[in-house]
Formats: structure tokens, C-alpha cells, sequence
């Protein structure tokens, strides 16, 4: 897995160490996580050294697998998809609505 990381160093450095990888990620920075076989695995953002906005992981053939949205380092909401479909929504209470017609 490689680590590319970009944004502009404010003030302040943040670890960041997604499996396989160890990389000094920017307290304000995109960052972006690949497979092994060069496609995007993750993307993100981090504000102030804390995840925020959204972030979206997908499989090694491309299609997405998950959103999940911060605030300010808050869990806000996930969405999973599977078959490229919204499948099920969890919300920040922790409740969760699984879609019916995602034909999973």
C-alpha cells in the first residue's frame, strides 16, 4: 500500500497509519491510500489534525464501499454501498436504515 499525501503544512504534524504504511500527514491535508495494484483504496480530509468532511473508501476494482462523514473529528453519518448501491446509512445516534431496493 502507498500513502500520498497532499496539502500544505500550517502548523503542527499529525501520525497517520493506515495498514502497511506509516506517513507524517499534514495537521491541514488531503490524503490518499492505494492497493496494491494502484487504485485508490481511500480518500480524505484532515482540518486541523482532526478528520473532517467526508471520506470514502472503495474496493480494488474501483467501486465505492463507504462514506463516512466527520465533523471536526465527530462521527457524523457512514453510508455502505455494496454492488455499487446504498445499501444501509448508519446516523450519528447510531441508528441504522437499510435501503430495500439496493438489490444486495
Amino acid at each position: 500500500m502507498r500513502t500520498l499525501v497532499l496539502g500544505l503544512l500550517f502548523s503542527g504534524l499529525l501520525a497517520f497509519a493506515p495498514a502497511k504504511t506509516m506517513a507524517i500527514v499534514a495537521k491541514d491535508s488531503t490524503v490518499q491510500t492505494y492497493h496494491d495494484n494502484g487504485k485508490l483504496k481511500e480518500k480524505g480530509h484532515y482540518r486541523n489534525g482532526l478528520k473532517h468532511g467526508k471520506w470514502t473508501t472503495y474496493d480494488e476494482n474501483g467501486a465505492i464501499v463507504k462514506e463516512v462523514k466527520y465533523k471536526r473529528g465527530v462521527f457524523w453519518w457512514e453510508r455502505l454501498y455494496k454492488n455499487g448501491k446504498l445499501s444501509q446509512i448508519t446516523d450519528r445516534k447510531g441508528n441504522i436504515h437499510k435501503m430495500k431496493d439496493c438489490g444486495c
